[in-house]
């Protein structure tokens, strides 16, 4: 597997053999091809700072440098740490793109640790971090680690004369101190890790602990563990809270779906959402996380939290079922709910390659239900503006890879500003997602969208737990100051 790793001094010996290769060459092919090398083979280590000090090629693996790393930690009952990266961003990664942003921010990292620090590529679009031997691999200091790490991530990446901002969820896992833990599972701990820090990201961190299972491959999952899981109540909805920005109140939450093994292991969607649609499953999936949403709004209607609204994601496969509306029809009278307490999310990309009577008929008839339809990551699709005279559309969704770092970023407030405007003058809400912030919060509020979600007012949650936080910021709502819309 080809690697990005960083070695002073292989890079060193690198540059150094570059006037004997290019001698070489020159000596076999004339003179005029030594003119046109030299200036190349340099520019290779010295035209981009961020390759300098970066081997690219057949380097040792991530493993492979943690075997090393174990050996040189038994001198001296040292420690050593494996820290997985994976970044990501709502719009597409090309290869070629995923590439640089790995040399770039590889580079950061580098100019962030000690001098023997192994950083390495792992994979297309990740970076794997092992510490050399040291005697502070406690769990603070790692966190500590990882938090510089992460900020590392998180600063925009230059590409292609834009500013593209990142997401970066890390795993971790400590090892050495003079235990006989063998280089595989400690690589396997931190794969766990970072997998169970996707399930709660964008952004987590997560420490390995043995509960996590590392030897489950959830890339295998069967369809038959799917339809059991299903069967048995493991896959269920959990809630991310959707604040009013004028209020601080909760006005509704985002049902998502999640699955909880019986270890206890939680497995994110992304793991088998491609399972459920290949084996036909979606039907059953989404007529669980929905009865799971209803029910939840009927155990907070007991509670009095006012929370008017769940939402429930919709998928293509949902939206082309002709039972749809019959179903949601019947799910409404079982929970006594009327229509507008349910909103219908869909996204932008589904309905403007939808083009299907069925999908059309189903959006049209849902909306006049009364159940209110949400356009979700708006502005990162191809859809044009006529989806918006097309459907019965009630709130925009702005896209969280234009809500971060909104508060730091012109170009994001002007885009953020734009889809608000917008949606003023077509008498649309809005609702800011992936707000991480408070300072993010503000400045969306202070644009103008009405709404907010996201890992900055609350991450998403299993239901009992959602109760008690609803219930608890309802309570401290009193001392707090509304954010207010701009004037």
């Amino acid at each position: 597997m080809t690697q990005i790793t960083f070695s002073p001094n292989r890079s060193s010996a690198i540059r150094a053999l570059i006037p004997l290769i290019c001698l070489g060459v020159g000596i076999g092919l004339g003179e005029m091809a030594l003119i046109v090398i030299v200036p190349l083979l340099s520019a290779l280590l010295w035209i981009r700072p961020e390759w300098r000090n970066v081997t690219m090629g057949d380097a040792d693996t991530p493993l492979g440098q943690l075997e090393k790393t174990l050996v040189s930690c038994q001198d001296g009952d040292l420690g050593t740490a494996v820290f997985m990266l994976d970044f990501d961003a709502v719009e597409p990664i090309l290869p070629q793109d995923a590439r640089a942003i790995q040399t770039t921010l590889a580079a950061r990292i580098r100019n962030r640790m000690r001098g023997d620090d192994a950083v390495m590529a792992n994979g297309h679009r990740g970076l794997c971090v092992i510490l050399s031997p040291t005697k502070q691999n406690d769990l603070e200091s790692l966190l500590q680690v990882a938090g510089r790490l992460q900020d590392c991530a998180l600063a925009p990446v230059p590409l292609d004369h834009r500013r593209l901002h990142l997401s970066c969820d890390i795993g971790f896992c400590p090892a050495g101190n003079g235990s006989d833990t063998r280089a595989k599972q400690v690589y396997e701990g931190a794969q766990a890790a970072l997998d169970m820090a996707k399930t709660f990201g964008p952004n987590a961190i997560r420490a390995y602990s043995k509960s996590f299972a590392p030897n489950l491959n959830t890339s295998d999952i069967s369809p038959q563990a799917v339809s059991d899981a299903l069967q048995s109540g493991e896959i269920q909805p959990w809630f991310q809270p959707q604040m009013c920005n004028d209020t601080g109140a909760i006005i509704g939450a985002e049902a998502l779906a999640r699955w909880t093994t019986k270890t206890g292991r939680i497995i994110a969607p992304g793991e088998f959402l491609d399972t459920i649609d290949q084996a036909g499953l979606s039907q059953s999936l989404n007529t669980a996380i929905m009865n799971g949403a209803l029910s939840a709004l009927a155990t907070w209607d007991r509670a009095t939290l006012g929370v008017k609204t769940v939402c429930v994601n919709f998928s293509s496969q949902d939206l082309h079922d002709p039972t749809l509306c019959d179903r949601v029809a019947w799910a409404l009278d079982r929970f006594d709910m009327s229509a507008n307490r349910l909103t219908v999310e869909i996204l932008e990309n589904v309905v403007s390659h939808g083009g299907k009577d069925v999908l059309h008929r189903n959006i049209d008839r849902l909306a006049e239900m009364g159940c209110p339809i949400d356009l979700d990551d708006f502005g990162t699709g191809q859809a044009p503006l006529s989806v918006l005279r097309r459907f019965p559309v009630n709130r925009l969704k702005i896209d969280r890879s234009f809500v971060r770092a909104v508060d730091k970023d012109p170009q994001q407030r002007e885009m953020v500003a734009a889809i608000i405007t917008l949606a003023d003058q077509l008498h649309l809400k809005t609702i800011a997602e992936g707000v991480e912030t408070q300072a993010e919060l503000t400045t969306v509020a202070q644009l103008g969208s009405q709404y907010a979600q996201g890992f900055g007012i609350a991450r998403p949650m299993p239901l009992q737990e959602a109760t008690a936080w609803i219930d608890q910021h309802k309570q401290k709502l009193i001392h707090l100051t509304p954010l207010g819309r701009r004037a």
